[in-house]
């Protein structure tokens, strides 16, 4: 059988994840929110892991150390999160959210599950998570 690039599992994979992003920074936008689906991972990060590093926080999203930089300083900006000397390591900033970066995580995290469980239509418990093994599986193999 010839490899066809447009029926691979890889384009299904990005052109989901494009939309369903696409989709949840409307969402977003709609309820009155200009926060980027990129954003909001890192309210949800730092939800989950207070006192991280960029360093962590960029390795945590694979992305650069630059890239983490402009997102931490963006939603600094806007009062989301700060920034505070590491105690152990004073050269460093641990990254911390806000009273006001929790309250918009708590907002932004419903329109979340919206999205997932409107994109999620008519696929049961049971095949979603069949597709999350398989997707960590597939992770996991690319890192070989």
């Amino acid at each position: 059988m010839r490899y066809d690039p447009f029926n691979s599992y890889t384009f299904f994979l990005v052109v989901a994840a494009k939309r369903v992003r696409e989709r949840l920074h409307h969402k977003f936008l709609q309820a009155g929110y200009d926060i980027s689906p990129e954003k909001y991972g890192m309210l949800v990060l730092l939800s989950r892991q207070e006192g991280m590093s960029q360093q962590s926080i960029a390795d945590k999203f694979e992305i650069s150390k630059v890239a983490a930089f402009k997102l931490i300083t963006n939603l600094e900006k806007r009062g989301f999160v700060i920034r505070k000397p590491d105690q152990k390591d004073g050269r460093s900033k641990l990254v911390y959210l806000t009273e006001q970066g929790q309250d918009i995580y708590e907002k932004l995290i419903v329109l979340a599950q919206d999205n997932l469980n409107e994109c999620g239509q008519g696929i049961d418990h049971e095949e979603l998570k069949i597709l999350k093994t398989t997707l960590r599986k597939i992770i996991d193999n690319s890192q070989k």
